[in-house]
């Protein structure tokens, strides 16, 4: 949904003159982004609503150029002393950091202020929303115990302001949606679990927001959890919230940062095939129906659409206004909303054709190196042999290569979750190394 009404001018006042304070203190170049956030929010657990709370908070980042060189800061409303303090911070990190001449500010992206999401929410629907969510629960999965249910409605105003008159203007207000639950049976439970999503508009059932359901259903099938039959190489079905994790790590791979520094096995490959012709990777921060996407990004620069890998070819990096600047190539991303097409394969089919594998909820560990070799612990994780799901794991280990993983997919689910801030469906691929802890 979008709302044609003008977005704060305030914020684009405030930004415009902190860049040319900055600029008056010795700066060669500032930008300032400045965000103001009201945000309704509302806890439950188990025993139903025990928070209803309003934050409103006025954040602003100053960002100044010396000499070729950088500096920053972070300032938290709009007092004077903490804007003198923020300003002699800036120029003097600026004066201690290293020279780089691709240091600077963008030139003006011109666009018209943008708003998105409805005026205002309707606190008292969202009241009755959160109830009925722990009503459902209490109903359909008396075993499961909430912990936390956070429903909110944020208001958020962005500004950018540059010393060469760039000057941005945004408004999104969303739906918010994170749980946190376990399930208990006298002495026996289950870990607990987490998701969340936003939509511009009221979600329908709480129950229904994201993976909430699917995850919820897999948490009441987590009792009694036993450890893989030894070690084997076998495929993992990657479940929609880990295949959003994968989907990141994947980015810093494709992304300008990891080109920059050598540590992508990526470089000069652009073209060629890197993965299943099933998969495809995409970044989509445009994208009208991501709430949390962006129309610019940190450096006033307007956000776009790219195809990082598409049917398993291989087309672009991540490339952002520094690493375009260093590397003298096109800037193609400031911001990462990331998005993994469903395919044509059900989610039942994945596992009837998996002989021996694990549904891969969540991994623990470390990043992959620069030639993107894994090594982690799988929880929330289930055993599959056989084309079926046999019992739950405790705590094993996985680990692979995603070079090797990318080229190994061999199925994607047509069933897809949207998050608000990306969509992803489950993934199936071979080739994984799966043992005890």
């Amino acid at each position: 949904m979008v709302v044609t009404a003008p977005a704060d001018t305030d914020g684009i006042d405030f930004a415009a003159a902190l860049v040319e304070r900055a600029r008056r203190a010795g700066a060669d170049a500032a930008q300032a982004g400045h965000v103001a956030r009201e945000r309704f929010e509302l806890d439950a657990d188990t025993g139903g609503v025990n928070l209803v709370a309003t934050n409103h908070d006025d954040t602003n980042r100053l960002t100044v150029f010396r000499n070729g060189r950088r500096g920053s800061a972070e300032l938290t409303g709009r007092d004077e002393a903490a804007i003198d303090a923020a300003i002699r911070n800036t120029i003097d990190s600026a004066d201690a950091a290293r020279p780089d001449p691709a240091n600077g500010v963008a030139d003006p992206d011109p666009a018209p202020p943008s708003c998105h999401g409805p005026a205002r929410a309707d606190r008292d629907a969202m009241l009755a929303a959160v109830r009925d969510y722990v009503a459902d629960v209490r109903r359909r999965f008396p075993l499961l115990r909430i912990r936390h249910a956070i429903y909110s409605f944020e208001d958020r105003r962005r500004a950018f302001a540059n010393t060469a008159g760039a000057r941005r203007r945004e408004r999104r207000a969303l739906h918010r949606f994170a749980t946190m639950f376990g399930a208990k049976d006298g002495e026996r439970s289950t870990s607990f679990n987490y998701t969340g999503a936003c939509t511009f508009e009221p979600f329908e059932r709480l129950l229904e927001a994201g993976a909430v359901e699917p995850l919820i259903a897999d948490t009441m099938r987590s009792f009694d959890p036993r450890p893989v039959p030894g070690k084997f190489t076998g495929d993992v079905i990657i479940t929609p919230s880990c295949a959003a994790s994968v989907a990141g790590t994947l980015a810093r791979a494709f992304g300008g940062y990891a080109l920059m520094g050598g540590l992508t096995p990526y470089a000069n490959r652009e073209g060629e095939t890197v993965a299943s012709p099933v998969f495809s990777l995409l970044n989509r921060p445009a994208d009208p129906r991501f709430p949390d996407g962006s129309d610019f990004d940190d450096c006033g620069v307007s956000t776009r659409n790219v195809d990082v890998v598409r049917d398993g070819v291989f087309e672009n990096f991540l490339i952002d206004f520094f690493c375009s600047r260093k590397l003298d190539r096109p800037q193609n991303a400031g911001r990462h909303n990331l998005v993994i097409p469903p395919g044509e394969n059900s989610f039942e089919a994945l596992i009837r054709e998996t002989e021996r594998g694990i549904v891969l909820a969540r991994v623990s560990g470390g990043n992959p190196n620069h030639k993107l070799d894994f090594s982690g612990v799988a929880k929330n994780s289930f055993y599959v042999e056989d084309g079926e799901i046999r019992y739950p794991l405790i705590e094993t280990m996985v680990s692979g290569n995603f070079q090797d993983l990318l080229r190994n997919v061999r199925g994607v689910s047509r069933e897809s979750v949207d998050f608000g801030s990306g969509a992803f469906p489950w993934l199936a691929a071979s080739g994984v190394t799966i043992s005890r802890p």
